[in-house]
């Protein structure tokens, strides 16, 4: 009965090793410039996202995190040099009368490289949106994740809502 324990535990052994030592195989090095840093790449701006065709809890919520990632996405791509993301999330948090408040979260990182050294600059993403047929209003760093954007925020879009007939 202890032979086979021992047996079992060097058998156990064997396969970790072997996974660690043949993990590497297969992956090319990164590519880096003669300072040991990533080749610097250009970041093209994102364009915004369109009016919903119809606007529900879920294409508010939608509109919103699209339009922070956008926005937010095109004002940091000039202060990355080797990498960027942005990630916002939202979430519904009041449906009013007249429109939807949508909360929106999330981080952001931007990569640049000195003399070889990899630099991150990390930061948080947060705001609040009404959304309603017409406009779109952004509160940046609310108070809190319900507060209303209409008190404070800046109107980022408005939209034509008469149709026009040919």
């Amino acid at each position: 009965m202890r032979r086979t324990r021992i047996d079992l535990l060097l058998l156990a052994l064997c396969v970790l090793l072997s996974g660690c030592a043949s993990s590497g195989v297969g992956t090319s090095p990164r590519e880096t410039t003669t300072d040991g840093c990533p080749p610097t790449k250009h970041f093209s701006k994102k364009s915004l996202p369109e009016k919903p065709a119809e606007l529900t809890n879920e294409t508010a919520v939608e509109f919103a995190v699209a339009y922070e990632n956008a926005t937010t996405w095109n004002e940091e791509r000039k202060n990355a040099e080797t990498e960027l993301n942005v990630n916002a999330q939202g979430s519904l948090v009041n449906r009013t009368k007249t429109g939807y408040v949508v909360h929106v979260s999330g981080g952001i990182s931007t990569y640049s490289c000195h003399d070889g050294q990899v630099a991150v600059g990390d930061g948080f993403v947060r705001a609040n949106y009404f959304v309603n047929d017409s406009t779109v209003v952004k509160l940046e760093h609310p108070e809190n994740r319900t507060t209303d954007p209409r008190d404070g925020g800046v109107v980022v879009e408005r939209w034509n809502t008469t149709t026009e007939t040919t």
